[in-house]
């Protein structure tokens, strides 16, 4: 009885315990659960279960939300054209007019000039009577004496960087503006930022539009120009373009040869032998005009012109580049053979590049 009562208890007590382990699904072999990292919401919802027993009720589900527009990628700045200094770009001039200088450090300028075109980092400027063509040819002809060879770039870089990293403008203005900027430019950046060379007035110069042959009249451009270039090759090339009587330049030489002696100032009578007879300004203003004479002859402009040469005869004895061989030949060999950037070809305010 002991026996059999034990054995009816054992079925009593485990067959309970199997039908409860069955009805859990529990299998030691099979179930891998284990192995499987608990999730941390898993481990939550365990932490909050009710002691009851009772199931827990599934989380809502959320709305899915709408992802977020990527923002529209901000366009990139167009780089500046305008202000554009020497070297910094592959392409020529574009003659854009602008309305005001691009440097707000110079905005002084803006009240005297309205009009102004980028050449290699020089502006050209103008005021309101000044017809726009003249603007555009005077422009175009610094191009040409900057780009003789018209590839889109300065001939002598060297040159036109000098200018354009020190102020230099060039403007077309009345005498009245002249005045009215200069006396506007006092304790303004103007005043020691803004250098001039030369500068064209109107009326009064002259404008050859089309170019001297075309027009067969003189062009007033190509002097005044080509003393804006040149105030460059007497910095940067001082060895054999300094405009300083004590320098002993290859200009200077040259241009004493040319006067028939070297004079601090013009004398009242010249020598016979000179060839060159300038009777105005100190000994820099005669270097400048020595110096342009030469150029002038030596790409033959003076001889374009029907009776320019004999226009001329008081001040400069020289016609053509023939001439200039033999009776200068110091200025001579410095505009053609040491190697400078010097145009042989003469601007005709219509630039290629």
């Amino acid at each position: 009885m002991y026996t059999k009562g034990v054995k009816s208890l054992i079925v009593f007590v485990v067959l309970p315990a199997l039908l409860f382990t069955t009805s859990c699904g529990g299998n030691a072999e099979t179930d891998t659960s284990a192995d499987r990292p608990v999730s941390q919401e898993s481990q939550a919802s365990q932490e909050k279960a009710p002691e009851s027993g009772e199931p827990l009720k599934p989380e809502e589900p959320q709305e899915p939300q709408e992802p977020e527009e990527p923002e529209e990628p901000e366009e990139p700045e167009e780089p500046d054209t305008e202000s554009n200094t020497p070297g910094t770009s592959s392409s020529g001039p574009t003659f854009k007019i602008l309305e005001a200088h691009p440097s707000k450090n110079l905005a002084c300028m803006d009240k005297t000039f309205n009009s102004l075109i980028n050449v290699f980092g020089i502006y050209v400027i103008s005021t309101s009577e000044v017809p726009e063509k003249y603007l555009q040819h005077t422009a175009n002809v610094l191009a040409q004496y900057l780009d003789n060879d018209a590839d889109g770039k300065p001939d002598d870089q060297k040159v036109a960087s000098y200018l354009a990293d020190n102020g230099y403008v060039f403007p077309l203005w009345t005498a009245s503006a002249r005045d009215k900027f200069w006396e506007q430019a006092a304790e303004t950046p103007c005043e020691e930022g803004v250098k001039m060379a030369a500068s064209l007035y109107y009326p009064g110069d002259q404008w050859a539009i089309g170019g001297i042959k075309l027009t067969e009249e003189w062009d007033t451009n190509l002097e005044e120009v080509w003393h804006l270039v040149t105030a460059a090759f007497y910095e940067v090339y001082p060895e054999d373009f300094s405009d300083k009587p004590s320098s002993g330049s290859t200009l200077v030489r040259s241009m004493d040869k040319a006067r028939g002696g070297s004079f601090q100032e013009p004398p009242s009578r010249y020598p016979s032998k000179a060839w060159y007879t300038n009777g105005e300004g100190p000994y820099e203003v005669q270097a400048h005009e020595y110096v342009y004479w030469a150029l002038m002859s030596n790409f033959n402009a003076l001889s374009a012109v029907p009776g320019k040469c004999q226009e001329v005869q008081p001040e400069w004895k020289v016609c053509t580049k023939k001439d200039l061989e033999k009776r200068d030949i110091g200025v001579y060999t410095l505009l053609n053979q040491k190697g400078y950037a010097i145009p042989t070809k003469i601007p005709d305010g219509n630039y290629q590049g």
